[in-house]
């Protein structure tokens, strides 16, 4: 995740992210995002 953008910002990139190269394929997704500072997160 981006430093430079809020928790909010970040999650609506990555749900746009998993959208446009999971979903729209047919493909589901599981995102994790850690409580941690490192930006951290896990997409399987």
């Amino acid at each position: 995740m981006q430093t430079e953008f809020t928790l909010e910002e970040n999650i609506k990139l990555i749900k746009e992210y998993v959208k446009d190269n999971f979903i729209d394929k047919g493909m589901c997704a599981d995102i994790c995002i850690h409580d941690k500072s490192d930006g951290n997160l896990m997409l399987m």
